[in-house]
């Protein structure tokens, strides 16, 4: 990706507008930064949740790091325009506009005496907000989440619906501006690589057109590959619990 890539998904965002800032560009949204172009026009900045940031870094720790100092802590991250795609890019700008968009809208509902709009707290409540083409598409993979793991329960995490086994999170969903997205994990979709080829996918995510919902054979073969994941990992860890014990 170059500066100008950078620039063109930043600007696609709507009402974002470009400004400057300390002598580089930056780009906002009702009057708040949401990303930024560092001056040697090679590297930029997406303005993160500190939970978004640990994300994206998780998923791609070779196109994302924290920031230097005070503003890494915060979430302000670090994007290596060689070394990342562009998918990975728009979804890291989308996170960084949708905060920047809330704050500036919050803040001026705040100054006209307007009640602040209440967060999804439940997936119906989050399903209320999109449009009705990514809310059919996303009920039809919530049925067959439902269905393949009965015993997950629904819950709401940073923001967008996931579903919660065992106490450990196992997958989530979400919509985007142009499509809507699934997120297994890393390791399901490295499983099942052959079988995604049709679809956009980095790493830990799955991209796909609302009118186009995922078959619900695929879905439940990357909750399968997701539950072996986390089975796999929660015996490593009692096994090497007991090592310690017995050393």
């Amino acid at each position: 990706m170059t500066a100008d890539d950078f620039r063109r998904i930043a600007l696609g965002m709507k009402g974002a507008v470009e400004q400057a800032h300390m002598g580089h560009p930056d780009f906002r949204v009702n009057g708040r930064i949401f990303a930024t172009l560092h001056a040697d026009l090679r590297s930029g900045m997406a303005v993160l949740t500190s939970e978004q940031q640990r994300d994206v870094i998780r998923d791609a720790p070779h196109a994302f790091r924290p920031e230097n100092g005070a503003w890494g802590l915060r979430g302000y991250t670090a994007v290596r325009l060689d070394a990342i795609g562009e998918d990975e890019l728009g979804e890291a700008l989308t996170l960084a506009w949708r905060g920047a968009a809330a704050k500036g809208k919050a803040r001026r509902t705040k100054a006209a005496g307007v009640p602040k709009p209440r967060t999804p707290s439940t997936i119906d409540d989050y399903l209320a907000g999109v449009s009705e083409h990514q809310r059919a598409a996303l009920e039809k993979l919530r049925r067959t989440i439902k269905a393949a793991v009965p015993r997950a329960e629904e819950c709401i995490s940073y923001g967008v619906p996931a579903f919660r086994l065992d106490g450990r999170m196992l997958v989530f969903f979400a919509a985007a501006r142009k499509h809507c997205s699934f997120f297994p994990g890393a390791h399901p979709i490295d499983v099942l690589k052959d079988e995604l080829t049709g679809y956009s996918t980095s790493k830990g995510t799955v991209r796909f057109d609302p009118s186009k919902p995922l078959p619900a054979t695929l879905v439940r073969r990357l909750l399968r590959a997701r539950m072996s994941e986390q089975a796999h990992s929660t015996r490593t860890g009692v096994a090497r619990t007991r090592r310690n014990r017995t050393t």
